[in-house]
């Protein structure tokens, strides 16, 4: 694979800049064998890190975008259930990057579901400030490298799943913490909630 698409978006990737011209190159000709054209005024060649989908991509891995950090910094204070819908929904795009996110908004989305009111409290300021605070940390989850261990690690508790994805590599002595790929977390269901924690 030598490039990502999503829509009018293209990410070309390589670990050499030769490998890099290449996959270059190969990308333009199928455009051109379609009658598509590349605006030059919002390309860039040779970028070390890109933003693309609202993630910043480098050799490193992948971060949140400052652009999704500053539009959940907007909301001081949620006013309404449009406003907490808001704010999930930006949280919601972010959560691989928060360790046990579905536990950390949970009076969040207790204010979504049917039925549910509208009701500001010092834990619903708190799930905010948590969940902007673990974004500001700047954390970069890793691609998988060949060779290294995968360990998931999984997690239930009364109101949600989760787990984080892991590698390990045992080979690399400038490594001495394992690397986060993604946190994995979400919301139970009121029947699933009822279930024993096996089952969840």
């Amino acid at each position: 694979m030598v490039c990502c698409v999503y829509l009018d978006d293209i990410i070309v990737f390589s670990d050499t800049i030769p490998g890099l011209l290449v996959s270059l190159l190969a990308v333009l000709l199928r455009l051109d064998m379609f009658n598509l054209k590349v605006n030059l005024e919002k390309t860039f060649i040779g970028a070390k890190e890109v933003e693309f989908l609202g993630f910043m991509i480098s050799g490193d891995g992948i971060r949140r975008s400052p652009k999704k950090l500053a539009a959940l910094k907007k909301f001081k204070k949620l006013k309404n259930v449009s406003d907490v819908r808001s704010f999930l929904g930006t949280a919601n795009y972010l959560k691989k990057f928060i360790h046990k996110y579905s536990d950390k908004v949970k009076p969040l989305t207790s204010m979504v579901g049917k039925n549910a009111v509208f009701k500001w409290s010092k834990e619903v300021q708190t799930a905010i400030d948590t969940v902007v605070g673990d974004l500001e940390n700047g954390l970069c989850l890793e691609f998988p490298r060949p060779g290294a261990e995968l360990h998931l690690f999984t997690d239930a508790s009364l109101c949600g799943i989760g787990g984080v994805l892991m590698q390990f590599d045992p080979g690399d002595k400038k490594r001495e913490n394992p690397g986060v790929i993604e946190f994995l977390s979400r919301t139970l269901s009121a029947q699933e909630q009822t279930q024993t924690t096996t089952e969840r």
